[in-house]
C-alpha cells in the first residue's frame, strides 16, 4: 500500500512540474497536437471513447493512461462529479498507452464502479494527454468528449 501512495506522489508531482498544462475542449480550433476525443455509445455505466490523431505538431510521442474524470454539465457550467465511494480520490495503475500519428482507435469506459449509474443528462469525460519527449521532458494537456444519458 505505502508503494502504491509513493508512486502516485511521485506521479503527481511530474505533472505538475511537467510544463504547461491545458484544457482542450471538443472541437477545439487548431489543437497543437492534432487530436480529438469523441465519445459514443454512452449510456449510465459507460461509454466508447475514440482517440483520432491527424497533423499536428507534438514535438514527441502522445500518451494517456488510465486515469479519467467525468463532469456534468448544469446551467453552463461544467462540474466533476463525486466518486460512489465518497472518497475524495481514487487510485490508478500507471500504464502509459501510445497514440500513433494519423491513426484512430477506440476504448471502452465502465465507470459503474467510480460513478454509478449516471442521471439522465449532459456529461463529459476528461482525459490527459500527454506530449512525451524524454524523461522529464513533456507537455500535459486535458481533452474532453462531451456525451449525453437519456
Amino acid at each position: 500500500m505505502k508503494k502504491a501512495l509513493c508512486l502516485s506522489a511521485l506521479l503527481a508531482l511530474a505533472l505538475s512540474l511537467a510544463g504547461c498544462t491545458q484544457d482542450l475542449p471538443p472541437g477545439t480550433a487548431g489543437d497543437p497536437w492534432g487530436l480529438a476525443l469523441t465519445a459514443s455509445e454512452a449510456g449510465p455505466t459507460g461509454c466508447r471513447l475514440t482517440y483520432e490523431q491527424s497533423g499536428g505538431k507534438a514535438a514527441g510521442r502522445l500518451q494517456y493512461g488510465r486515469a479519467y474524470h467525468v463532469e456534468r454539465e448544469e446551467d453552463g457550467i461544467w462540474s466533476a462529479l463525486p466518486f460512489a465511494s465518497g472518497d475524495d480520490e481514487v487510485f490508478w495503475t500507471l500504464e502509459a498507452y501510445e497514440i500513433a500519428r494519423d491513426s484512430s482507435h477506440s476504448v471502452s469506459l465502465d465507470w459503474s464502479d467510480l460513478y454509478g449509474e449516471l442521471l439522465p443528462g449532459r456529461y463529459r469525460v476528461c482525459k490527459e494527454i500527454m506530449d512525451f519527449q524524454g524523461p522529464g521532458e513533456y507537455d500535459v494537456c486535458n481533452y474532453y468528449a462531451e456525451f449525453e444519458v437519456e
